[in-house]
């Protein structure tokens, strides 16, 4: 009996590592392709894409760096690290006054910025691109900064919401929730002697 269940687990192993493997593959594989055919020149990419290149062209990279794609790079490295700043702090904001501020009319706004997460970014794509192009915004990196931020707020906000809950008041204890009882206090005299 023994024997089988180490058989059982052999095999389980053996099937865990042949399914790693081929997810490995799956990942690995494109890229080295994409790397292959980087490395070639026109002819052969279009010629034969799975093929290896006759002569490895390095200078490739260089060219296509020269040619605009470190400019893509900066812009894309920047426009990610403010849109993620600028969401951060706003949705922080938001999540400390839904959480810790008693504002009429708290639960409402609470919604409606659950509400956000319902919004696909393809139901609103036709009138964005209409706004964008009216403001003169459309095609520009403070009109991708505007998309990048506004679409990432609400689960943001969510998401810091819910952590906010946990954290303790200012006296030092967490929040009690709605839906835990309340602590039973102690009769009698002062534990302060």
């Amino acid at each position: 009996m023994v024997a089988l269940a180490r058989l059982g687990r052999g095999v389980r192993v053996a099937l865990m590592w042949a399914l790693l493997v081929a997810l490995a593959v799956l990942v690995l594989y494109p890229l080295l392709w994409m790397v292959t055919n980087a490395l070639k020149t026109n002819a052969e990419l279009f010629g034969n894409p799975f093929a290896l290149p006759s002569q490895w062209l390095w200078q490739n990279f260089g060219k296509a760096w020269n040619q605009g794609v470190g400019d893509f790079v900066f812009t894309s490295v920047s426009l990610t690290v403010l849109a993620t700043l600028i969401t951060e702090l706003i949705s922080a904001w938001a999540a400390y006054g839904l959480t810790r501020v008693n504002i009429p009319l708290n639960r409402t706004f609470t919604v409606v910025v659950l509400a956000g997460l319902m919004l696909a970014p393809t139901v609103a794509l036709i009138p964005l691109v209409k706004l964008f192009q009216a403001w003169g915004l459309y095609d520009t990196f403070f009109g991708l900064l505007i998309l990048y931020t506004a679409f990432r707020i609400p689960f943001t906000v969510f998401l810091m919401r819910a952590y906010m809950l946990d954290l303790p008041a200012r006296g030092g204890s967490r929040r009690r929730r709605s839906t835990e009882p309340p602590v039973p206090r102690r009769s009698g005299g002062s534990s302060c002697r």
